[in-house]
């Protein structure tokens, strides 16, 4: 028995670690100084558990609970971010898991002629046992490491679909509990009976659950688009007034240049540079021309305008060098820009007035950075701020709207409210 116990060993290895270390790697967050040593440390005791549990039976849902509890105390206890997402991937990971486990002995069973099939499986190691854990693992190891390849499309779905995953795990362990009775001599025949049924709500679900993904997709790319076509018409209307503008100061050029003449003859030299200053400030009143992007510099100058015109101080800096965007990639930096600045206008309101907001943008190659400051009300936790808008239902998403595109380019985020300060900081690949 000392091939199946070393294999099984390896096997029980491979599971749990891949159990802590998948939500690592995929979700870009690591433990770090002694919370390194605690994480792996207690994977490792998770696997002598493992190990010992398995001399007995082969599956347990009880145990499989046990483990999943450990697993996400240990990501809560040394981890900062993206807790809530780890918890659900390590539950819906050993679900799968245990869920392949049953129906892969169900298939064994249904295939095998040994009458004592349940005592050579399910309470002892033996190489029939190895093949069903050989198969149930490698499924679902292999399909979440295939993930990384789009790991920053899984990442941002993963975080703006959490009740899809919610349901899923709750299926599945619904599904354990009627299947796991196949364990159980005066069960079995029941339970091998009622997989087929399980097997179609699953598929029917699984339609269902991809049919809303695709729903949730298109509903914000069409939310998106509808933002960048706004702010293209604004762009136009503003466009339109400006040349207009331009073609009324130079139609009275002619007057203009004989008063400044009369000046000039009068002796009136300060008067007359008074005169061109105020003249030259109306004809090159245009868009800052920031980043080079004329929709983005006038999303800029647009909610510059507005901060003014709230009585805020504003200052904008932006630096590198910058390059045409994609349709697709124009949207989601309009929806990134316009919700930052929409929620540090609304900061400043709730604090103590006047406000003040300070922006800064740098790109260096592929990474751009972005630091936005305001102030705010004092908060009374380090969650995320509370909209103080009457309809806070639509409006109190501009946040979340914010770390959803940053996921999508597999960036990085981090904030902060103290003393009457929010800070926002964001780190991005373009």
């Amino acid at each position: 028995m000392n091939g199946p116990w070393a294999v099984q060993t390896l096997l029980t290895a491979a599971e749990i670690l891949c159990g802590l270390g998948l939500p690592v790697w995929l979700f870009g967050e690591k433990p770090e100084g002694y919370r390194k040593a605690v994480f792996w440390g207690g994977g490792a005791a998770l696997i002598g558990l493992t190990l010992y549990q398995r001399r007995f039976w082969m599956y347990s849902r009880y145990y499989m609970v046990f483990c999943i509890f450990c697993c996400v105390c240990l990501v809560w206890c040394c981890l900062k971010y993206r807790r809530k997402e780890t918890t659900w991937f390590i539950c819906l990971y050993f679900e799968t898991i245990y869920y392949l486990d049953v129906f892969c002995y169900i298939a064994a069973k249904t295939l095998a002629s040994e009458a004592n099939f349940i005592q050579g499986i399910h309470l002892s190691v033996s190489w029939g046992r190895i093949w069903i854990y050989l198969v149930s693992r490698i499924i679902v190891i292999a399909f979440f490491c295939g993930l990384g390849r789009w790991k920053r499309n899984f990442t941002a779905f993963w975080g703006s679909s959490g009740k899809f995953f919610v349901m899923l795990c709750v299926m599945e362990y619904f599904c354990l509990f009627v299947l796991d009775r196949v364990f159980f001599v005066e069960w079995e025949r029941e339970a091998i009976h009622d997989w087929k049924l399980l097997l179609s709500l699953c598929m029917v679900l699984l339609i269902a659950g991809v049919l809303y993904v695709a729903y949730r997709k298109y509903r914000v790319l069409y939310e998106r688009q509808s933002l960048q076509n706004e702010l293209y018409a604004c762009h136009y209307r503003d466009g339109l007034a400006h040349m207009q503008e331009l073609e009324r100061i130079y139609h009275d050029e002619k007057n203009h240049l004989i008063m400044i003449n009369r000046m000039l003859c009068s002796g009136e030299v300060e008067k007359a540079r008074k005169y061109l200053v105020s003249l030259l400030g109306k004809v090159t009143e245009t868009d800052a021309g920031r980043t080079g992007i004329p929709l983005l510099d006038y999303l800029l100058s647009e909610k510059e305008m507005r901060a003014k015109q709230e009585g805020m101080e504003v200052g904008i800096m932006c630096t590198g060098e910058w390059f045409a965007l994609g349709e697709s990639c124009l949207a989601d930096w309009c929806a990134l820009l316009g919700n930052l600045w929409d929620n540090a206008i609304e900061g400043c309101k709730s604090g103590e007035l006047p406000g003040w907001i300070r922006f800064a943008m740098y790109r260096n190659g592929a990474v751009v950075q972005i630091d936005m400051e305001n102030s705010c009300a004092r908060a009374k936790n380090g969650g995320i701020m509370k909209t103080s808008k009457s309809d806070a239902r639509r409006h109190g998403i501009g946040l979340r709207s914010v770390f959803h595109v940053v996921d999508a380019y597999g960036g990085k985020w981090e904030y902060s409210c103290e003393n009457g300060v929010f800070c926002m900081k964001i780190m991005m690949f373009v």
